[in-house]
């Protein structure tokens, strides 16, 4: 909706938790959410698409031209498209939002980024092994060191705390550079079962000695 602005509107989303409120609802993390804008001709074809791939769908708002983003809690038809005309807008403005602002305060008129790539002709020379050195073996070398195709990225990038469950993360530290000695996550949410986990260790010794496994993992 950048740099035209648009009117949302809390009541067309779709809420798994009816409890969610406008805060809630306006400064999540919608990881798993994608937003696009589409013309209002082509809203009978979108949700023509979701209900045949079982993916649910929300038109939450409609594109202004006036610059700002309004956030707005009034009540809408649920489904469908989304239509303001200029008088209501206007009245709108003068309502009391939850968010009501031009949109170069909230982004702050970032810069667009500008990309330079470069091609160029890569050297390439044949492939030359030590004498006796089979390619399998080669390759049986190198992939067998813990340092190529590093996992490092699943440890210090992602989210690590989503389930809930995770009780001890696998980086510690101010930083969360380094590992911990050991990972704790919870078995279930209703009682305190946990599930420790080190590296070089017998895994599945939880799954058939739970008790046992206590002593053995948390040292």
């Amino acid at each position: 909706m950048e740099p035209v602005g648009a009117v949302i509107y809390t009541k067309r989303f779709q809420l798994g938790d009816p409890t969610i409120n406008t805060l809630e609802l306006w400064g999540a993390e919608y990881q798993e959410s994608n937003a696009i804008l589409c013309k209002v001709d082509d809203v009978p074809l979108l949700q023509q698409i979701a209900d045949r791939e079982r993916c649910p769908v929300s038109f939450v708002g409609v594109v202004t031209g006036d610059g700002k983003v309004l956030l707005s809690e009034k009540t809408v038809i649920p489904n469908g498209p989304v239509s303001i005309k200029e008088e209501e807008l206007e009245k709108l403005h003068k309502e009391n939002n939850p968010c009501d602002l031009d949109l170069e305060f909230v982004l702050g008129k970032m810069p667009r980024k500008v990309f330079q790539l470069d091609s160029f002709e890569p050297v390439l020379r044949p492939l030359e092994l030590p004498p006796r050195l089979k390619v399998k073996e080669a390759l049986n070398r190198v992939l067998r060191l813990p340092s190529v195709a590093s996992k490092r990225y699943l440890t210090n990038k992602v989210d690590r705390s989503v389930t809930g469950l995770v009780a001890q993360q696998q980086c510690v530290g101010p930083l969360h550079t380094p590992l911990a000695d050991v990972a704790v996550i919870g078995l279930s949410y209703f009682d305190t079962v946990r599930l420790y986990a080190n590296a070089n260790k017998k895994v599945d010794l939880v799954f058939f000695q739970s008790v046992m496994s206590n002593s053995f993992f948390a040292g």
